[in-house]
């Protein structure tokens, strides 16, 4: 799912604890709230910091993603 996402999927960045972007991501007709933040301290790494099904629509670069 990492690897699929992109600019179109994008929703927001939030500035929480640290900086976290949005995605809303379609899987198999459902959609999806995908949250991410990548770790700046050698090693880098992409957490994944909330991955659950859409409470609510979510606006995207390329349109709103429904639950």
């Amino acid at each position: 799912m990492i690897a699929s996402l992109h600019a179109g999927l994008f929703a927001e960045t939030l500035r929480q604890t640290t900086v976290c972007d949005v995605y809303g991501v379609t899987i198999k007709g459902s959609g999806w709230y995908f949250k991410v933040t990548v770790d700046t301290d050698p090693p880098e790494e992409l957490i994944v910091v909330s991955l659950h099904p859409l409470e609510r629509p979510l606006k995207t670069n390329t349109g709103t993603v429904k639950p």
